[in-house]
């Protein structure tokens, strides 16, 4: 039960972010869809869209949802890549194989909530509304290279974290929670934003109507 909890909770994370001055970035076009880049790494405006759609529906179904600014969903959306680049540096990888299982683990531990428990049925309507505002059916969304790739990150943040502890340098998840936010740290000045296509998006996501 606690294991199947833990993977609803992941499961709602990943479900459930003035004027562009900069065209140029580090000698690269940045790309137009862009809403953030740093380096080699973007966060495209679909993932925004996304990470804002996801929130608005989550107070849609009465759920507590504390306020974010955009800077600070776009940091949510590039931590997870910065650790798999750093994953990859190191030379780990995440079989596709193994997020495979990880998808199927999920969908059975949707298949068996209960509708009348309120600790998990609440993930049912959120879901379904998930895949409404996509415009994608149940198997497209779990087919999706969107979702594969959140899944993918999940596995590099383990994958990081076990090999971190394995040469002792860390020994705690506080520290390796450090960690995390230092691989930020490092780039966040470097970050340029796409305030005009954030503006645009802000004004343009209607919250959802309630179920």
């Amino acid at each position: 039960m606690r294991q199947r909890i833990w993977l609803l909770s992941i499961l709602a994370v990943c479900v459930v972010a003035g004027i562009f001055a900069a065209t140029y970035f580090m000698g690269n076009r940045m790309s137009p869809t862009a809403v953030a880049q740093v380096k080699e790494v973007t966060v495209e405006q679909e993932e925004f869209v996304e990470i804002k759609q996801n929130r608005a529906l989550l107070r849609s179904l009465g759920h507590e949802v504390p306020e974010a600014s955009d800077e600070q969903l776009i940091e949510r959306l590039l931590t997870p890549k910065l650790i798999a680049q750093e994953a990859e540096r190191r030379g780990l990888s995440v079989p596709e194989a193994d997020i495979d299982e990880q998808i199927a683990s999920q969908r059975d531990a949707l298949e068996q909530i209960d509708p009348d428990d309120e600790q998990e049925a609440w993930i049912l309507p959120l879901m379904a509304k998930t895949y409404e505002m996509k415009g994608v059916s149940e198997e497209q969304h779990w087919q999706s290279e969107r979702t594969r790739e959140g899944y993918r990150h999940g596995l590099y943040l383990v994958a990081l974290r076990d090999d971190m502890v394995e040469k002792e340098e860390i020994t705690s998840e506080e520290q390796f929670d450090a960690y995390k936010q230092s691989l930020y740290d490092k780039i966040r000045d470097e970050i340029v934003y796409n305030y005009t296509l954030l503006d645009q998006i802000n004004v343009s996501i209607e919250e959802p109507s309630p179920l």
